[in-house]
């Protein structure tokens, strides 16, 4: 038929199927390298914007050295190692002029620094130096005179920590007393006078807490991003040795205070405590209103030892509302108060600290702290 036999149909069909395969094979070949193209424009573009937006954060920062290709890598990476990072709040309180800072810096910020962003608050109030326990007044002039203005202490924080801010307060004068807790007060002692101004010595003191709650919160609100650790310490705190920072961190849960296991006399040493972010507002706000709305129920609670003094009135008061308290031996938390003295920086510690610690920290540790021992 039209001069074509059946072979040459069959034929002439097989070599158009043949030629159908071989085109639609060609087509999906430049449809898998248009998807790839686009796939690599596409990620080229993300790297890029990604790493302009961390440039432009850290502009200043002494990065102009690098290629653009390599800020562009190393803007990637991170953005995606920083944007999951938990975040830690700490809150310094005391007064400026018994700051100490590099030991905070070196042995605790960096240590936390691997694993967490870091946001400082400093509490502090100006004026003359003083101590609660008036003996201090007749050994120690101050401590190490190393800030005066709240200027200085911005400049000294490393610029990786976050975000630094600093408050300077007006510590009430005459905070109204309890007599119960002033009659509990060093039972050796007969001086009422003194027992009310150590009184309202602690009273200020947790008075500050709350000050370190409401930054917290403006903190919060800037990073928009809600912390997952915090820690409230005393100013004159010195890390004699780099804290380790897993097992601590390991030790937080809500309901958790962790402090450190020495100077606790009884109760709990507040000098440090290093908390969970959901247990803040309690710790933050527990000492004066337990103290001044349910003291009656802090001095007649069970479970711990009476109140004798601040570190036993706070013990009992977490009690209360259902916070423990986990000490830390000091091998692995090791924070102590400097002082300075006509000879020099030196440690207050007595008989019963040097003798808690030295079951605790190494040889080393212990004769660099006795060497250093004020007297």
């Amino acid at each position: 038929m039209y001069g074509v036999g059946l072979e040459d149909w069959v034929h002439l069909v097989g070599s158009r199927k043949q030629e159908h395969r071989v085109r639609g094979s060609i087509s999906l070949r430049f449809t898998a390298i248009r998807v790839l193209l686009l796939q690599a424009l596409l990620v080229a573009c993300c790297q890029w914007g990604r790493s302009e937006v961390i440039q432009s954060k850290r502009t200043g920062e002494g990065n102009v050295d690098a290629s653009p290709s390599k800020k562009r890598i190393e803007g990637s990476r991170m953005w995606d190692q920083q944007r999951m990072r938990p975040r830690a709040f700490v809150c310094i309180t005391g007064q400026l002029s018994r700051l100490e800072l590099d030991g905070k810096i070196d042995n605790l910020f960096e240590p936390l620094h691997y694993t967490h962003d870091i946001d400082v608050a400093f509490v502090l109030s100006a004026g003359k130096t003083t101590f609660v326990a008036k003996r201090n007044d007749r050994i120690f002039h101050g401590a190490v005179p190393t800030f005066s203005t709240l200027t200085e202490i911005r400049a000294r924080i490393p610029r990786k920590f976050g975000m630094v801010r600093t408050q300077q307060i007006e510590q009430p004068e005459s905070p109204i007393l309890v007599s119960e807790y002033v009659d509990s007060l060093d039972k050796s002692s007969s001086n009422r006078t003194l027992k009310e101004e150590r009184s309202r010595s602690h009273i200020r003191q947790w008075y500050v807490y709350q000050k370190c709650l409401g930054l917290m919160d403006q903190f919060e609100k800037v990073v928009k991003r809600r912390y997952s650790i915090v820690m409230r310490m005393r100013e004159d705190l010195f890390f004699a040795r780099p804290v380790d920072i897993d097992y601590v961190l390991g030790n937080v849960w809500r309901q958790i205070l962790v402090v450190q296991r020495c100077d606790s006399w009884g109760g709990m040493n507040d000098k440090l405590v290093i908390l969970h972010r959901g247990t803040a507002v309690k710790y933050f706000t527990t000492p004066l209103q337990q103290f001044y709305l349910h003291p009656q129920a802090v001095f007649n609670s069970t479970g711990s030892r009476r109140v004798t003094n601040p570190e036993t009135f706070l013990l009992r008061a977490f009690e209360r509302v259902g916070i423990k308290v986990t000490p830390i031996s000091g091998d692995k938390l090791l924070g102590i108060p400097l002082r300075s003295s006509t000879t020099g920086i030196c440690f207050p510690l007595g008989l019963r600290s040097l003798s808690c610690l030295r079951r605790q920290v190494g040889q080393e540790i212990m004769l660099y702290l006795q060497q250093k021992r004020c007297t």
